[in-house]
């Protein structure tokens, strides 16, 4: 299950920390350097760092998009997911690593690696790579976190992290993405509710930029109600060295791909040591008997 293949548990909302109105919309604008992008990733559960891809790297990223949506769709591969999204104006590209060199080049690069380090510390592995896109007339899916998908709960530590990297300038109108403020405190289902979706904040970015997110941050895909303005965004999703990757680079990616692969990818791809290479002292390990985030002290 790709990050985002979830329902919408019922239960108790758990609303001290949320917002009572729907029309708030989270700052264009964020703090200057990586070191307060990463202390805000920590502490508010979310991030943006704007415009991380530019120019030819950009480029590279929607040919590859292109390409492997063109691949897939030759090879008969199922684009819209039934029982995530609502209908076939969202498109789900499940398996970019090996498309394009560009997605090799993203995941390696050093904001990402940085981002991700600044949650997970140094043990992690890259968990799936898939792109949503979402065209004029797609609806929002339901509110989820990510590390539902690979870990039961309770959530007691952010054992994952997930990157969005924008296509194409996205907001509100075209479908940018909505998530729930303080919902990464969440520990289990049941602070959630079907009422979330109108307390959630729709995150406006830029084309090129990154939109971080600790794994338990509750989540949707807003609707698309532009006339002709699709929303693609590539899904990197990165967990704990300890957790079990949801595909298979061993299996899935073709060999000349991985021979060629560098040490650094190898390792996030965890193609050589597996969880032979996690250590018993792993950071986010600290205090999580009591549900407390080990950033948060």
């Amino acid at each position: 299950m790709d990050p985002g293949e979830h329902g919408s548990p019922g239960g108790a909302a758990n609303s001290a920390t949320m917002p009572g109105k729907a029309d708030i919309v989270a700052p264009m604008t964020i703090a200057p350097s990586l070191e307060e992008c990463a202390l805000q990733l920590r502490e508010e559960g979310w991030v943006t760092v704007p415009e991380v891809f530019t120019g030819s790297q950009l480029d590279a990223l929607r040919e590859g998009l292109a390409i492997a949506l063109d691949a897939a769709r030759a090879e008969g591969q199922i684009l819209f997911r039934e029982g995530v999204d609502v209908n076939d104006r969202s498109l789900r590209v499940l398996h970019l690593l090996d498309q394009h060199p560009a997605f090799r080049d993203m995941v390696e690069h050093r904001t990402v690696r940085d981002l991700v380090s600044s949650v997970l510390g140094n043990q992690y592995l890259l968990s799936s790579l898939s792109a949503n896109i979402s065209l004029p007339g797609s609806e929002s899916m339901g509110m989820h976190n990510d590390l539902m998908a690979v870990l039961p709960e309770p959530w007691l530590a952010p054992y994952g992290t997930n990157l969005f990297i924008c296509l194409d300038d996205m907001d509100e109108e075209n479908g940018a993405t909505r998530y729930l403020p303080g919902s990464h405190r969440f520990t289990t289902n049941d602070m959630a509710s079907d009422d979330d979706l109108r307390r959630t904040v729709p995150i406006p970015a830029s084309a090129g930029s990154i939109v971080a997110m600790d794994g338990r941050l509750w989540h949707t895909s807003g609707a698309n109600r532009s006339a002709d303005r699709p929303r693609r965004i590539l899904i990197a999703f990165f967990v704990a060295s300890f957790i079990r990757t949801q595909y298979n680079w061993g299996a899935l990616l073709p060999d000349p791909v991985k021979g060629a692969a560098s040490s650094s990818l190898r390792q996030l791809l965890g193609l050589d040591e597996g969880n032979m290479g996690v250590r018993l002292g792993y950071a986010a390990f600290s205090g999580t008997k009591q549900g407390v985030d080990p950033h948060a002290h």
